[in-house]
């Protein structure tokens, strides 16, 4: 009986380690996975403003770089993805291009997750500048004019009448354990006189 009790103490044990093994090497894929996709997103955007079109940061994916974010105040540098379906903005924020390719629109509109790429808008003032530079490498400054919390199922999101807009959308509330509600987190900024020798994001 002894004998017996060992072993299985000792398959216990060993099937405890390969759970605790498991969980240790999730913890450290996620991070790993997040700086390894940042590099080539990166990477990819310098092939897209050197004149490459729809360079895609790995061979499977389905979309590409159209955009670089940036709030310095905030730290904040961030390369913006095609489309925001769900496979764009498990890595990046995303844009819905025919918001962005409309000029008549005057309306820009990016994407992201609350509690990844977007969690930064839960700390956005009023008068603070944007930054985003397009695939050609033109920068556009925008300052931020308004924050709203809007129901998604209700209402749209619809720039004013006048100007060119840049709106960033998030899941609200930022600390809600389900994101599948309706509500939105918008910050709406206006464009201000651009960045003519084009070095704001050098």
């Amino acid at each position: 009986m002894r004998f017996l009790s060992d072993k299985v103490l000792k398959w216990i044990l060993f099937i405890l380690s390969v759970i605790a093994v498991y969980f240790l090497a999730s913890a450290f894929y996620i991070p790993v996975k997040a700086v390894i996709a940042q590099n080539l997103l990166h990477t990819a955007w310098q092939s897209t403003l050197a004149g490459a079109s729809q360079v895609k940061p790995w061979p499977w994916s389905d979309t590409w770089p159209v955009a670089r974010l940036r709030m310095p105040e905030l730290n904040v540098d961030q390369i913006v993805l095609d489309g925001d379906h769900g496979s764009s903005l498990a890595f990046a924020p995303g844009q819905r291009v025919f918001h962005f390719t409309d000029k008549s629109s005057g309306l820009t509109m990016i994407s992201a997750h609350r509690d990844t790429h977007f969690n930064f808008l839960q700390d956005v003032k009023l008068g603070q500048t944007i930054e985003l530079q397009n695939e050609f490498g033109e920068v556009k400054k925008y300052q931020i004019e308004d924050m709203e919390i809007i129901d998604s199922g209700k209402m749209g999101i619809n720039a004013p009448a006048q100007g060119h807009w840049l709106t960033l959308v998030t899941c609200y509330p930022f600390n809600a354990i389900d994101s599948s509600g309706p509500l939105r987190y918008v910050v709406f900024a206006e464009e201000v006189d651009p960045c003519v020798d084009k070095s704001c994001l050098s």
